[in-house]
């Protein structure tokens, strides 16, 4: 697994946060909810993602079996919202280590513990936000997924 430390450029999110179980994490309806939420909020504001639809991970409480994450997709020019349930996350621009999954999901846990791992190594504060970045998970194939996992640090 190959992990880089890079400098995360400044990016804006619509996101519905969610605060769920650990187990909830792989609630295929849940995300796919969320989603058409974003994209009919979007079409009504006649505008489009600015890039690949995202997980934001606030939280992630494995003993208590609690997590907070947010749901979501890039976005620019969107001062504020007028839905309850969607709000906007400005994230500046921060330093993270990042690793790309290729294939299904099944080894998605291996990179969070390693990109964990690698924190903790080099002595970096993990600032409490990690990002999944679907950058490709159509088709039939699983074997060309591309999910790009950021963990951010001070």
């Amino acid at each position: 697994m190959e992990i880089k430390e890079i400098k995360f450029e400044p990016k804006q999110y619509l996101v519905i946060r969610k605060k769920i179980s650990t187990k909830q994490i792989t609630d295929k309806d849940m995300y796919d909810h969320a989603f058409h939420k974003l994209v009919d909020y979007l079409v009504q504001k006649n505008t489009k993602p600015a890039g690949a639809p995202s997980v934001l991970i606030f939280l992630w409480d494995e003993p208590n079996q609690k997590a907070e994450i947010g749901i979501s997709f890039p976005v620019s020019g969107i001062d504020s919202v007028n839905d309850p349930e969607l709000s906007i996350v400005n994230i500046p621009e921060s330093k993270a280590v990042m690793s790309v999954l290729q294939g299904d999901y099944s080894g998605i846990g291996f990179i969070h513990g390693g990109l964990r791992k690698y924190l903790e190594d080099n002595k970096l504060k993990y600032a409490d936000l990690a990002i999944e970045e679907y950058v490709s998970m159509t088709g039939p194939n699983t074997e060309n997924y591309v999910t790009n996992i950021y963990y951010f640090y001070n």
